[in-house]
């Protein structure tokens, strides 16, 4: 009897064994398809109808042996192995799909929205710091060097500079052979050309370039000064307006050397001699006997003459302000007068040259030491105008 029970017993676990063997391959065939592993719990509840069937046949069978108790419990035990549906909870592997969720992870590409942060390269625009370089625009301060351009109006120094005198000949080995004085200051500036005498008659006028010459009247402070006079030495030996033997001096510019008329051959000396230097202004002296204001081929006294307005006009202008304003000639009026005469020294340098003149003619109404005195002031003023005094 015993050994039926017990045969049965085993049996019973037998065909537990096998059913659940039986219901793991089901459960593993199963897991691929997460919803095949639902149907798991199918097998887990004809684990219990087998489990139950065991007991239900022994019950019967059960009496109060003492070795069959221990084993009891060893079937009960069977149910212990049914926890393989716990292998069931492969439908937690189905939660792979949870792990899908990492798809909505991946949705991390929201994330790499960043590159909006690569907006920082608008950040970059601080470039527009670097346009500090406009700031570098302060060398327009170092423009100041155009105030040092100031000294161009000045171009005397404030002191006077030494002066040296030299001479020298033109004309030499002719009647007309005559001298040219130099004043020259160690101080650079403007070159004045003055004559005086071109015509002898006109006393004045060279003997106010002689006094200039030989009497030291100036001290220029710059520049240099060159002095030719009388220029018309047979006329001014005899005061006569023209050259001895010969015609009007200024109407011969520039002459030619090559002539045998000796007035023609004087002008072109002097008109070599003056291209030569080539100074920045010119001064012509002479003298009038026809009344201001009224035409004459000879000229009209108390006229400023000059051939080139623009480079003349400034002068001219400060010269008339000056004599209303009584400062110079105040007995007398300046009346302009453009151009000079054809021929004449003022019109051929302007013309032949572009070297600007003014010829002054002062009134013989006057005394000579009166008229000899205007005429050293309108030097005078010319060379304060060319900032040489």
């Amino acid at each position: 009897m015993n050994f039926k029970r017990s045969f049965k017993l085993v049996l019973g676990l037998l065909i537990v064994v096998v059913m659940l063997c039986s219901a793991c391959g089901t459960v593993s065939s199963s897991v691929p398809a997460a919803p095949a592993a639902s149907s798991a719990p199918v097998v887990s509840s004809e684990t219990v109808p087998v489990e139950s069937k065991a007991p239900a046949e022994s019950q019967p069978a059960q009496q109060p042996e003492t070795p069959s108790e221990p084993e009891a419990p060893a079937a009960s035990e069977a149910p212990a192995v049914s926890e393989v549906p716990a292998a069931s909870e492969a439908p937690a592997a189905s939660e792979a799909p949870a792990a899908s969720e990492t798809t909505a992870v991946s949705e991390a590409p929201a994330v790499s929205e960043a590159p909006v942060v690569s907006e920082a390269p608008a950040v970059s625009e601080a470039p527009v710091a670097s346009e500090a370089p406009a700031v570098s625009e302060a060398p327009a301060v170092s423009e100041a060097p155009a105030v040092s351009e100031a000294p161009a109006p000045t171009p005397a120094p404030a002191g006077p500079g030494k002066v040296t005198v030299s001479s020298y000949k033109i004309m030499q080995g002719t009647p007309d052979e005559n001298t040219v004085k130099v004043f020259t200051s160690s101080n650079p500036g403007p070159t004045v050309y003055l004559i005086g005498g071109i015509h002898g008659d006109e006393v004045a006028g060279w003997m106010a370039a002689n006094k200039i010459r030989d009497n030291n009247v100036f001290q220029i402070k710059c520049g240099t000064l060159y002095i030719l006079s009388p220029v018309n030495q047979s006329g001014a030996k005899t005061e006569t307006r023209q050259v001895t033997g010969s015609g009007d001096l200024n109407r011969q510019f520039p002459g030619s050397a090559s002539s045998t008329d000796r007035a023609t051959k004087l002008a072109a000396g002097v008109f070599a001699d003056v291209k030569r230097v080539d100074p920045d202004f010119a001064l012509d002296l002479h003298e009038a006997r026809v009344e201001p204001g009224q035409e004459s081929e000879y000229g009209c006294a108390n006229t400023l003459i000059y051939s080139m307005d623009d480079e003349m006009g400034g002068l001219i202008f400060e010269l008339v302000v000056a004599n209303e304003d009584g400062d110079i000639w105040p007995t007398d009026t300046f009346v302009p007068f453009y151009p000079g005469k054809e021929g004449s020294f003022n019109r051929v340098l302007g013309d032949k040259l572009g070297i600007p003149c003014l010829t002054t003619e002062t009134w013989r109404k006057h005394d000579v030491a009166t008229r000899v005195q205007q005429q050293i002031d309108v030097v005078k003023f010319c060379l304060e105008y060319y900032g040489m005094l």
